[in-house]
C-alpha cells in the first residue's frame, strides 16, 4: 500500500508514456503516484493492443515460415490451431511483460512510487 504522505507528482495513466514519466520522476527523487486501473503499469499497448497483437502475429509468422520451407523440401503437415492454447500463449506473454514492468515499479522505488487502482466518481 502506498504511504499517505504528500505527492509531488501524480501521473494519470500507466501506459508506456505514463510509467516512463513516473519512473523518471521517481529516479530523480520525487514522490510519485501513478494512477492506473491495472495492477501493473502497461496501458492499452501492453494489455490489449500492441503486445497481444505481436504475440499473435509471431504465431502467424511461424506458420507462414513453415509453409515457405516446403519450397526447400522440408514439409510439415497442415497446422492444427487450438484457439484456447493460442489465447493462453498470448496471455502468458502479456503477463510476463506486465509483471516485468511491475517489478521495475517495485525495485528501488518502494518509497517514492506507488501504483493505485483507478476509480470512477459516480458523477463523472
Amino acid at each position: 500500500m502506498a504511504d499517505k504522505s504528500k505527492r509531488e507528482l501524480v501521473v494519470i495513466g500507466g501506459g508506456p508514456g505514463g510509467y516512463a514519466a513516473a519512473f523518471f520522476a521517481a529516479d530523480k527523487g520525487m514522490k510519485v503516484t501513478l494512477v492506473d486501473p491495472e495492477e501493473n503499469p502497461g496501458g492499452v499497448c501492453l494489455y490489449r493492443g500492441c503486445i497481444p497483437s505481436k504475440a499473435l502475429l509471431h504465431l502467424a509468422k511461424v506458420v507462414h515460415e513453415a509453409f515457405e520451407l516446403e519450397k526447400s523440401g522440408v514439409k510439415f503437415g497442415a497446422p492444427k490451431i487450438d484457439a484456447k492454447e493460442v489465447r493462453a500463449f498470448k496471455d502468458r506473454v502479456v503477463k510476463q511483460l506486465t509483471e516485468g514492468v511491475g517489478s521495475s515499479r517495485k525495485r528501488e522505488r518502494s518509497n517514492t512510487f506507488a501504483a493505485t487502482r483507478g476509480s470512477k466518481h459516480p458523477t463523472t
